[in-house]
């Protein structure tokens, strides 16, 4: 029997451990307004919009988000009240870098990723 309970135990350890990651999310603010980092806990699968949508709810940050079907995702009109001016949008970066290619819907988030939002312009040239 106590084999069983150890078994058990490991087995509900590892996929504990499995089952989670860590996801640094930062709402970065033009300057005179305070940015916020937070570090969240999301299930394996979770995709960036959730870390996103936990670190608001944990900081008291509002979203302010339309969401278009095609192509799936969500696009951010304000977050915290602070919304882009004229040719601005609130651009999406994975680890420091513009992501080009993924929205926070589609955006699967590996352990210590870093997903950040700040208000970038349009290139017309």
């Amino acid at each position: 029997m106590k084999k069983v309970i150890v078994l058990v135990l490991c087995f509900a350890m590892f996929f504990g451990a499995v089952q989670a990651k860590d996801v640094t999310v930062i709402f970065n603010f033009p300057e005179g307004t305070t940015d916020i980092v937070d570090t969240v806990s999301v299930n394996e699968d979770a995709n960036a919009f959730t870390a996103v949508a936990l670190a608001a709810q944990n900081n008291g940050v509002e979203l302010d988000l339309s969401y278009y079907d095609p192509p799936g995702g969500f696009f951010v009109n304000s977050i915290d009240g602070v919304a882009p001016g004229t040719s601005e949008y609130w651009g999406l970066f994975i680890n420091y870098l513009f992501s080009m290619t993924d929205g926070m819907s589609t955006y699967i988030p590996e352990d210590n990723d870093i997903v950040e939002f700040a208000i970038v312009g349009f290139d017309f040239s």
